[in-house]
This record gives structure tokens, C-alpha cells and sequence, in this order.
């Protein structure tokens, strides 16, 4: 029955692994087209301005964008988290001095922690308590949707030192800093 429940368990997370590694190679190829439309663009308004193109500063630009989506695409596989999840996440984080890493170590932080707790224990059973939030849901949710529901949980939150030292309690001890980002988010 254990071996029929974990090869279940396995062949669902192969397909959501499948269904992100799918979207992720949409999201570059869409990424592409988008820069190659723009590169020929600015390429053209560079020529007519100076009369000369520099293929090493558009190269650049096509590079640092292609390891800005593949370093999405490693922190997906990191965190569980869909890439264009992670992609809304960091265009928050930036208007709030958070980092994606901060943003991704949170979720991990979070997701360790769910799964070493359970609803009665001290600490962040407690914590997703005290924001009103059902432990087991949160627990079944993916990780993108865990941060939404904590984010909308910490909305209605009082501010103060309890709504930090439950920042703390889920995200570890970096968790307060997280919460303008949630505010945002």
C-alpha cells in the first residue's frame, strides 16, 4: 500500500518536474524572441545614431539575460517554485530591497519547516496559527501559493513585534526583513 502511495507521489512530482522544465524552455524561447526582437531594434537606432554597432555590448545583453533565466530556472528546481512564479516574485523583491535568493531562501526556509512541524507543534505550527491560516492547507499548497497565502495572512497581521517574530518563526531569522516584500507581494 506505502509502495503504491510513494510510486503515485513519484510519477506526480516527475509530471510537475516535466510540466516546469517545459515552461521553463517556453519562458527562455519567449525570452529569445523578445531579445532578438529588441537587440535588431536598438541595434537599427544605435546604427542611425552613431554609425556604428557594437556586437559585443549586444552579446553581452543576450547573455546576461539568457543566465537571468537559467538562474531562475535553478532556483525553480530549488525551491519547487514555477520559474514564472519566481519571475513576478523577484520584480516585486527589487521595488522592495529584497533579493530572489532572499525571496527563494524564504520559501525554503518555510517549506523545511513545514515539514518537520505539524499542526500542534510549538513554533511554526503556531506561527501559521496565529495568522489564522489552516496548517494542513498551507501544508498541501505549492510553495508560490504558500507565500501568497502567508503574504495575505501578514496583510491582516498587526504590525509590531508579533508580526515579526512570526516572520521569524516561519522564514528563519531573516524572516522580518521579508516583510515589506510580503506587504507587496
Amino acid at each position: 500500500m506505502i509502495a503504491g502511495t510513494l510510486e503515485i507521489q513519484l510519477l506526480a512530482n516527475m509530471a510537475r518536474l516535466r510540466e516546469d522544465m517545459q515552461n521553463a524552455q517556453r519562458a527562455v524561447g519567449d525570452a529569445m524572441r523578445s531579445i532578438e526582437s529588441v537587440v535588431n531594434v536598438a541595434k537599427a537606432a544605435f546604427v542611425a545614431f552613431t554609425g556604428v554597432a557594437s556586437i559585443n555590448a549586444f552579446k553581452g545583453m543576450i547573455q546576461g539575460s539568457i543566465e537571468a533565466t537559467a538562474s531562475l530556472y535553478d532556483m525553480s528546481l530549488q525551491t519547487g517554485a514555477s520559474v514564472a512564479s519566481l519571475t513576478a516574485f523577484r520584480s516585486i523583491a527589487v521595488t522592495t530591497d529584497t533579493t530572489i535568493q532572499g525571496v527563494a531562501g524564504a520559501m525554503n526556509k518555510l517549506a523545511k519547516g513545514m515539514a518537520v512541524a505539524n499542526e500542534d507543534s510549538k513554533g511554526i505550527g503556531q506561527a501559521v496559527q496565529a495568522l489564522g491560516l489552516d496548517f494542513n492547507k498551507l501544508k498541501n499548497m505549492k510553495p508560490e501559493d504558500q507565500m501568497m497565502a502567508v503574504a495575505k495572512a501578514m496583510d491582516g497581521f498587526q504590525d509590531g513585534a508579533g508580526k515579526s517574530a512570526a516572520a521569524m518563526t516561519l522564514f528563519g531569522k531573516e524572516g522580518a526583513k521579508m516583510l515589506p516584500f510580503f506587504k507587496d507581494l
